[in-house]
């Protein structure tokens, strides 16, 4: 029995009886509690409570009677555990005690109770007030236990799903970094044999997963007998010294392709330092090698541009006096003269050999791209010398060139790098000789026929056709073209970027390609660009030199050139047209000129490049004393060094080396009289 003090309810509706129960109970079991009540109503709002230890229920009261007490008390999960005797005055049958045995009740007794059986009974029912709170701590426990471990078990499920998703999403992240990087790992058992392979490693080697990893005898099918050398050293070396070491291998796949592949092995050792397997990475690393050489063949070719550049400097200075002094010769020959022709023809040399310089620089895209009215017709007639030498003598070149071609606008280096890429690009498809063709034509384009062709607008464009005799391509080919690094030649024959580069200029020129090919049927290039409305040509065509100009009447013009032959030539022509001319050999001489005369110099003509002070830091310095001078830079650089476009933003007028003694005198004549002002170049710049 435990300490506490216990605690008794009696339920009668009659107040002697509770009044000698209290007695009985006072002196039977003085340490006992009683608690009265007279009604089913009562009774239950007390047990709710207090929760007594015993209840001793009156069979017959009004209301609700004893059974009916009972049965809602058993039917509490709460207060079912606490023993209910029955207690009336009533003679009782058996079935009264069944009933009473049915309603969950304990016991029963009959009044006039007896003061022992009392006692027992309710030490009787104590202990099993006693058992049932027991029992029911227990159940309560086990319940906060099992609850307890149901919310831990769901904590620790819920925390192995998340490192289970965290694990799977590193794995997939892990694949696709593999993926995107074109690395895979392996694992090699040396005493089972066992190979096994990450995913792309397959892909690498272009093998099915089902196949399984190819063995050592397989794979020297894909090596030479070098690298199948260097390998098997690598494996070696592993084995011997017991560390990892890498190398390179060329791998050689179908259909001619090849790649190049890092490979890196390193030694798993047991508890006795014995290598008990080879494990490592294996990459592509074809495109990295072939960036590694873009690169190096970009700093080479800008190398040469800077070479050319400077050749094409010093060259069209040269060019400059030759063609200025045939101008100056040819004003003292009569026309039809020998002598006349003579000079004739030397000019004539030396304006082939600036179109020349000119061809060069656009090639190496060491010139500013400048757009303008232009015949594509001209562009591929200039170029067929050039083309001839790319395809050689196995291939038959045909032009087919429509006779009223219309005009586009475009940049003249632009056009020839799209024709010339695309005859390279031919040229590698026939590498047996076949015919090649270029034609061109004016296209109408009306909506329903731009329908069935991707990129096309209704319009009109100009044309021109590529097609060659050549091996062709598949769809998996043609669906790739124009991605940069894409190439279908072998490790070390191209770049990957030809095709990329004609598309993004093409774009540029708000044209399109159509390609039409198969395996086997020769390929056909047709390169799409809007032709020019008579209205714009005759607005945009350049502004070449028309026969008119105004002769001087002694205004001032300051020429710096440190070209001596040049800067005397200029100097003498422009005197003989009436002019006061001052002449420095370099920016620091012009500047002391132009400050004793203070400032009132009308017209600056400069040469971009000079020691010391340059042409464009000159025509600032000047322009900061006196803004109203005009200024004429001028250069036998085509590329950077020119400043072309910083010349033009500042308003200034650009006249490139070499130019005619008349072109110069109307650009002299245009801005000192004011018919033109600080006119920009015509063309677009970009």
């Amino acid at each position: 029995m435990p300490d506490k003090k216990l605690q008794i309810l009696a339920v009668d509706d009659n107040k002697d009886n509770l009044t000698t129960l209290r007695a009985v109970l006072a002196d039977a079991l003085p340490e006992a509690e009683l608690l009265t009540a007279m009604s089913g109503a009562e009774c239950l709002e007390l047990v709710k409570a207090k929760e007594p230890d015993l209840i001793f229920l009156d069979i017959i009261m009004p209301g609700m009677d004893g059974f009916s007490v009972c049965s809602k008390l058993k039917g509490n999960s709460r207060l079912r555990n606490i023993p209910v005797v029955f207690l009336t005055a009533l003679r009782t049958s058996k079935e009264d005690r069944i009933r009473a045995l049915e309603t969950g009740a304990e016991g029963f007794l009959s009044k006039p109770v007896d003061a022992v059986e009392l006692t027992a009974q309710v030490r009787a029912m104590a202990k099993i007030r006693y058992a049932n709170n027991y029992e029911k701590s227990r159940k309560e426990q086990l319940e906060l236990l099992v609850a307890e471990r149901t919310v831990s078990l769901k904590k620790e499920l819920a925390e192995r799903r998340a490192a289970q998703e965290k694990l799977k999403k590193n794995e997939a992240n892990l694949n696709e970094a593999q993926k995107i990087a074109n690395l895979g790992n392996w694992e090699y058992e040396i005493g089972s044999g066992r190979l096994e392979w990450s995913d792309e490693v397959y892909r690498i080697f272009g093998r099915e997963k089902r196949q399984g990893p190819a063995k050592r005898d397989e794979l020297r099918k894909f090596l030479s007998p070098q690298d199948d050398r260097v390998l098997s050293e690598l494996a070696s070396n592993v084995l011997r010294t017991g560390k990892g070491c890498e190398g390179e291998v060329l791998l050689n796949l179908h259909g001619g392709k090849s790649k190049v592949l890092r490979v890196i092995i390193s030694p798993e050792k047991d508890g006795a330092e014995n290598v008990i397997a080879l494990k490592g990475i294996v990459q592509d690393v074809t495109r990295s090698k072939e960036f590694e050489k873009f690169i190096l063949q970009t700093k080479k070719m800008e190398a040469i541009g800077s070479l050319t550049g400077g050749i094409a400097h010093d060259f069209n200075n040269l060019l400059a006096v030759i063609i200025g002094y045939s101008d100056v010769a040819l004003k003292f020959t009569s026309k039809g003269s020998a002598i006349g022709e003579s000079v004739t023809e030397i000019k004539k040399s030396a304006e082939k050999a600036a179109a020349l310089t000119s061809q060069l620089l656009a090639f190496s895209r060491k010139q500013p791209i400048s757009r303008a009215v232009m015949s594509l017709n001209a562009s591929i007639t200039d170029l067929n010398k050039i083309l001839g030498r790319i395809i050689g003598e196995d291939i038959d070149l045909k032009l087919v060139l429509e006779p009223n071609l219309k005009n586009v606008f475009a940049d003249r280096g632009q056009i020839d790098q799209i024709i010339i890429n695309l005859v390279t690009n031919s040229h590698g498809a026939m590498p047996n000789g076949g015919k090649l063709t270029i034609k061109t034509e004016n296209v109408k384009l009306e909506q329903n026929a731009c329908v069935k062709i991707p990129e096309a607008r209704p319009g009109d464009f100009v044309c021109v056709t590529v097609k060659d005799t050549g091996v062709g391509m598949n769809k998996e080919v043609l669906d790739h073209l124009f991605e940069p690094y894409f190439t279908t030649k072998p490790l070390g024959k191209g770049t990957g970027l030809g095709l990329s580069v004609i598309y993004g200029i093409v774009k540029q020129l708000e044209g399109w390609i159509n390609i039409y090919s198969a395996a086997g049927k020769g390929t056909e290039f047709k390169v799409f660009l809007p032709s020019v409305a008579l209205e714009r040509e005759l607005d945009l065509k350049s502004e070449k030199f028309k026969g008119e100009f105004e002769i001087g009447n002694g205004q001032t013009i300051l020429i710096a050139e440190d070209e001596k032959v040049i800067r005397d030539m200029v100097c003498r022509q422009l005197e003989e047209k009436m002019y006061t001319v001052f002449c420095a050999k370099d920016g620091q001489e012009a500047l002391k000129i132009f400050k004793k005369q203070e400032g009132k110099i009308d017209l600056l003509f400069t040469d971009s490049v000079m020691p010391g002070l340059k042409g464009m830091q000159l025509a600032k310095k000047l322009k900061a004393i006196n803004p109203s001078i005009k200024v004429i830079i001028s250069s036998g650089y085509l590329d950077d060094k020119s400043s072309v476009e910083e010349a033009e933003k500042e308003g200034y007028v650009f006249l490139p080396k070499p130019y005619e003694i008349r072109e110069m005198f109307a650009k002299v004549s245009s801005l000192i009289n004011g018919k033109g002002g600080q006119e920009k170049q015509s063309g677009e710049k970009r």
